[in-house]
């Protein structure tokens, strides 16, 4: 179960970038940012895969280091009512801190700090996700010469293959479904 509570987490992870790639606008990030809306997703996308290393850790204290130097530290709870015959609910955070963690904006790597708190639940029945998952990530990322928010909710139907994602990320609003 936890495996797939993990699987869950990554793939609801990566689909919460994609989305947040997607959707971007002209706003991008807060005036004291010399980020680009496109570099701050970009770099919004490598602190995600820097993340998902923690994934596979299999304790509830996360520590990874970054692919191009710094870390990321926090913790991961995941609570599971999950039956013997796979029905029940899933439901977890994961709080980071990035720590130095040197990512890439498309031209250059960006040392990455801030706080950052994903949450998400999930339904199942004999094993298979029911209804909507849920995830929602809210925090800040800070730079050398800036930060932006992020606060936004992604909701995806494992049955439809269809989903949404509302909310905010560095300055864009996100408003869409697919």
């Amino acid at each position: 179960m936890k495996r797939l509570a993990r699987r869950t987490l990554a793939l609801l992870s990566a689909a919460s970038v994609l989305a947040a790639l997607g959707c971007s606008d002209s706003t991008g990030p807060k005036a004291n940012s010399s980020m680009t809306p496109q570099e701050a997703l970009a770099v919004a996308s490598g602190m995600m895969t820097e993340i998902g290393k923690a994934r596979s850790a299999s304790t509830t204290s996360v520590s990874v280091d970054c692919t191009n130097g710094g870390k990321i530290s926090g913790s991961a709870n995941i609570t599971s009512t999950v039956n013997s015959a796979g029905t029940g609910s899933i439901t977890g955070s994961l709080t980071v801190t990035p720590q130095g963690c040197k990512v890439s904006n498309g031209t250059k790597l960006i040392t990455v700090g801030g706080q950052l708190t994903f949450d998400f639940s999930m339904n199942l029945n004999q094993n298979a996700p029911v209804g909507d998952i849920v995830w929602h990530g809210k925090g800040n990322l800070t730079w050398d010469d800036g930060n932006c928010d992020i606060d936004y909710t992604v909701r995806a139907s494992p049955t439809t293959g269809h989903g949404s994602i509302t909310g905010t990320f560095c300055g864009a609003t996100l408003n869409g479904s697919a």
